[in-house]
């Protein structure tokens, strides 16, 4: 999955071909191939501000995708939506304390 994010970011069309037979219980499904793309350039690092230069797009634009994502997946933060995408649950990293 991780390799899917970093091709996400890097190839318009290829966000739009991640489907398998059961893309409906796969995070990534509920994503347009546009957010799919922000997806990917947020598990690399890259700041609304990046992401807008990148797509050609406007920061405010960014920002709008980055919230879909967020509103989409149930996370608040960047690192929530990363880790949803791979299929990680974040309350599962560390023990209970």
């Amino acid at each position: 999955m991780r390799d899917q994010l970093g091709y996400l970011a890097t190839n318009d069309t290829a966000a739009g071909r991640l489907t398998s037979s059961n893309a409906a219980s796969q995070p990534l499904s509920k994503l347009t191939p546009r957010e799919r793309q922000v997806l990917g350039l947020m598990a690399q690092g890259k700041t609304n501000k990046e992401i807008a230069a990148l797509l050609v797009t406007s920061e405010g634009t960014a920002k709008t995708h980055v919230a879909h994502i967020f509103r989409k997946l149930g996370v608040s933060d960047r690192i929530g939506a990363v880790l949803a995408a791979l299929g990680i649950d974040p309350s599962k990293l560390l023990p209970a304390a």
